[in-house]
């Protein structure tokens, strides 16, 4: 998700100007300083890193004093752009000659019935250069962009009569981005036989799938959305549609199952941000008691019409002298007992939530091991006791 999200929005990012051994600028895209930044060293870096920097980071922009808030992911690259910067040049950016990896098209054909669009005319908003300044030419069959399956934004600027047909050509006839423009995600896909595809790129023309990365009934109506002639802004996030997607869908079904890592908190995605346990449904006795645990049993009440049988109450009767243990100086304290909120579950509602886990995931491994009835009841059964064994502990959940 993350390498998806940082890849598209390097279109409409700044990129770094520092320039390499080979004379070639990095281009990598400007990321955002991470708030734990240790001012009182000028790399910024962990004791140990021994690359040189090119001293304290700054903005590049000339005589700006503004200290950077995006910098290149490479440590030895200093100069990034403060705050004023970075909005003076995304303005730039969502402008009508900004980027290389935005493109103007118009929509030649609208077929409802695949969700396709046909995208014709299209041209960069911005030419790469080369050298001596003039218009590099792009090697369609080598290129990543508007590559079969590239993941793109489309963006609807205007009908027909926004810009005149023997305007088409000039960028500057063309409307800027904002950033309340409605963007539709589709996947590019080819007009036929794929090796024959960057014929089609020369001739301008691309195919957009617009309900490829949709579930079926998520995804938009492509005859409302658009009709043939409108004028439409192409957004090339460059990201590879059958490593991302499948991962995402599936990501935002987990949020809804009742096993469902606790909304992507024990994931751990963010490592600055690590997963805090204090408040889930899988923890120690004061965890337990949380609002968690409640949404949790009454999920499995709603589902299977059966509770959790747990009792949470240390001052219950029924507690014997088993639980406490003698602390050294004859107080006899209570045992902090661990207890996990899945694995007190009765095995057969164990057995159910899998079921159901397996059944619904889109996840693609999943899917092709459930087209096998002994591999998935396998795999259901190893699941399950895997649930029934596991003690869940922080090391293991992180």
């Amino acid at each position: 998700i993350a390498m998806a999200f940082h890849e598209g929005h390097g279109a409409l990012t700044p990129k770094c100007w520092e320039r390499g051994s080979g004379g070639q600028s990095c281009g990598a895209t400007l990321v955002r300083l991470p708030d734990d930044y240790d001012e009182a060293c000028c790399d910024g870096r962990k004791d140990g890193d021994k690359k040189s920097s090119s001293g304290p980071l700054r903005c590049r922009s000339r005589d700006c004093p503004n200290s950077p808030v995006l910098i290149c992911k490479i440590t030895s690259h200093s100069r990034g752009l403060c705050h004023r910067c970075v909005s003076h040049e995304q303005s730039h950016l969502l402008g009508p000659s900004g980027s290389t990896h935005v493109y103007n098209g118009i929509i030649g054909r609208v077929d409802g019935a695949s969700g396709k669009l046909y995208i014709q005319s299209f041209f960069a908003r911005k030419n790469q250069a080369d050298e001596h300044g003039k218009p590099r030419a792009i090697h369609w069959r080598s290129t990543k962009r508007l590559s079969v399956p590239n993941l793109v934004g489309i963006v609807r600027l205007g009908d027909a009569s926004t810009v005149p047909i023997h305007c088409t050509g000039d960028p500057t006839k063309y409307r800027s981005l904002h950033p309340q423009d409605r963007i539709l995600w589709g996947e590019v896909c080819p007009h036929g036989n794929q090796t024959y595809e960057d014929k089609q790129r020369q001739q301008g023309n691309v195919c957009v799938n617009m309900v490829s990365v949709f579930e079926a009934d998520t995804a938009p109506d492509v005859e409302h959305e658009f009709t043939q002639g409108d004028i439409v802004a192409i957004v090339d996030c460059m990201s590879f549609v059958p490593e991302y997607m499948p991962v995402i869908r599936a990501y935002e079904q987990q949020q809804n199952e009742i096993l469902p890592f606790n909304d992507g908190l024990l994931l751990n995605l963010d490592a600055s941000q690590p997963a805090d346990l204090s408040n889930t449904v899988l923890g120690a006795e004061a965890q337990n008691r949380s609002a968690a645990e409640a949404d949790f049993q009454q999920c499995i009440i709603e589902k299977f019409g059966c509770g959790l049988l747990i009792s949470n109450d240390s001052s219950s009767e029924e507690e014997d002298d088993s639980g406490k243990e003698d602390s050294g100086g004859g107080n006899v304290e209570p045992k902090k007992q661990t207890v996990n909120t899945i694995t007190t579950l009765p095995k057969h509602l164990i057995q159910n939530l899998v079921t159901d886990m397996v059944a619904s995931s889109t996840i693609l491994p999943l899917r092709e091991i459930r087209q096998n009835s002994s591999l998935s009841q396998q795999m259901q059964t190893e699941l399950v006791d895997l649930l029934l064994k596991a003690t869940l502990d922080f090391g293991e959940l992180v």
